[in-house]
């Protein structure tokens, strides 16, 4: 998996003063450690693995449109305690390996936040994790480059890890300087149709922005998208609509068989069909929530949503 590379990384950033004959701390006598504490950890937890695997609950058959639920796993560590997990993203490449993201969803009690990786294959503790100033809200990893982790933040930052690199800190993170939303970041998705010389992805936040993030040499661009008007309806004429001020973005999800299509789910309750091509206005509006959109996906067939 990406260790092998990390820990060469690792030995060669932080082991220059060690003995290259130092067989004890030596980057393959870590390798051989994990894959013994891996076998240790699954012997030991032998019955919920074969639970993982095989377990059926018979009395199902005799619940019409009812299931059963077995907890086999509780993942945690002492560092995310009074952290709420606020998103989970598996790994396109690995399907053992996945990502928690850790911040609050009390807004008047906001502290740092943090990623943890968590394996399958030994789940008494993460395989990588990384702090950032603020609670961490959404998280995704690249389809293709799948060490490449993107991250929103309550504080409107946006920042890629990559989760090769033991180091605790982002390969690249947004600022005002380059660009930065206001408000918190709700999600965010890597770009995969026509892999571009530069990687980007986009974010949503509850600014009224859709923005796009570039990742050039040095820096993360921020290109915007779409900015999000607020749609009222005229009571006088329904037919005609007024635009003021900014709705609050909480998802979006594009277009599987034409990327330049997305939807957008807002606070407000709308659903807002845009595309890149257009800025300043929405192709088509849904109505029919009064409360807040938090998730939203196009059909995986035919892309309509």
């Amino acid at each position: 998996m990406f260790e092998r590379h990390a820990e060469a990384a690792d030995d060669g950033a932080g082991g220059g003063g060690r003995n290259e004959d130092d067989m004890v701390h030596s980057a393959k006598m870590g390798g051989a450690l994990k894959i013994l504490e891996r076998m240790v950890n699954q012997n030991a937890e032998d019955e919920i693995f074969q639970d993982f695997k095989y377990w059926e609950d018979a009395s199902d058959h005799f619940r019409e449109g009812e299931g059963s639920l077995l907890p086999l796993w509780r993942f945690s560590t002492d560092r995310t305690k009074r952290k709420q997990v606020t998103a989970l993203a598996w790994n396109p490449q690995y399907p053992d390996l996945f990502a928690a993201a850790y911040g609050s969803y009390d807004f008047m009690r906001q502290g740092s936040g943090m990623v943890c990786c968590f394996s399958l294959k030994n789940t008494s503790h993460p395989e990588y994790t990384f702090g950032t100033e603020s609670g961490v809200m959404c998280l995704d990893f690249h389809p293709v480059h799948n060490s490449l982790l993107a991250v929103g933040c309550h504080d409107g930052t946006v920042m890629v890890f990559d989760v090769r690199h033991k180091a605790n800190r982002p390969i690249y993170s947004s600022s005002i300087k380059t660009g930065k939303h206001t408000d918190p970041v709700w999600q965010v998705y890597w770009q995969s149709d026509d892999q571009p010389k530069e990687l980007n992805f986009f974010s949503i936040s509850s600014d009224g922005r859709v923005a796009s993030w570039v990742m050039s040499k040095n820096e993360l661009k921020m290109e915007p998208v779409m900015q999000l008007k607020l749609v009222n309806t005229i009571k006088d004429d329904p037919e005609e609509t007024s635009l003021s001020g900014l709705a609050g973005g909480c998802c979006f999800d594009f277009n599987r068989h034409s990327e330049h299509l997305f939807l957008v789910g807002t606070e407000e309750g709308k659903i807002h069909k845009c595309s890149k091509a257009y800025s300043g206005q929405y192709l088509e509006t849904y109505e029919g929530h009064n409360m807040a959109v938090y998730t939203l996906r196009f059909a995986e067939r035919r892309g309509e949503g």
